[in-house]
């Protein structure tokens, strides 16, 4: 084996795989949106938007316009009333929603070499011992697939994490919302991710 081939050989070994940086990378977006939120932790702050009111647009909008991955994997309502912004403006996310009260959904679709949720939790584990940031973590089913839910309560926001993989992509949508204001938005984000659809815009039946 020539030197090149032994120097391209061990570059290779050691190079981290793609998909895991873009996990660890979903985490710092996290992290970063932590620090974002801290002046919420003050008891002064106003009140940005009225809560009650966005959770009604959200209800009564469950089938409006949709956001359709640029490759077809996927598509989901978009939330009424919230920002959009895509790659690459949203990188390392396919596209993130931000919504009033400093509340927002990421999503990312990875491939990857594996399709079994098994695998992918061990990348999910690997990019929380990495981070430093440990997750509450219970498996169900959604939309077909088998996937895990996680969650997260911390001081200036609260996460809500749902992951799972089909036709090997790695799909991994983040909820960020603010403690105060979680246990009213985790139901409505719900019937909102459960608007999501494998393949892009749904047909009509």
């Amino acid at each position: 084996m020539s030197n090149q081939a032994r120097t391209r050989k061990v570059e290779e070994k050691n190079r981290v795989p793609l998909k895991v940086i873009f996990l660890v990378l979903g985490v710092l977006v996290v992290i970063a949106l932590m620090a974002d939120l801290a002046w919420m932790s003050k008891p002064s702050r106003p009140v940005l938007y009225d809560v009650p009111t966005d959770l009604q647009n959200l209800v009564l909008n469950l089938h409006g316009e949709r956001y359709v991955h640029p490759d077809g994997r996927f598509s989901i309502v978009k939330p009424a009333g919230w920002r959009m912004k895509v790659r690459p403006e949203s990188h390392p996310y396919d596209v993130v929603f931000y919504g009033p009260n400093a509340t927002d959904i990421s999503i990312m679709a990875t491939p990857v070499k594996y399709n079994t949720l098994p695998e992918l939790m061990k990348d999910l584990e690997q990019s929380e011992r990495e981070s430093g940031l440990a997750m509450n973590k219970d498996p169900f089913f959604f939309k077909g697939a088998p996937a895990v839910k996680r969650l997260a309560r911390l001081r200036t926001t609260s996460v809500l994490a749902l992951d799972f993989v089909r036709n090997n992509v790695a799909y991994h949508v983040i909820c960020g919302v603010p403690p105060e204001y979680f246990e009213q938005y985790e139901p409505v984000l719900m019937d909102v991710l459960n608007t999501w659809e494998f393949g892009g815009i749904p047909q009509k039946k």
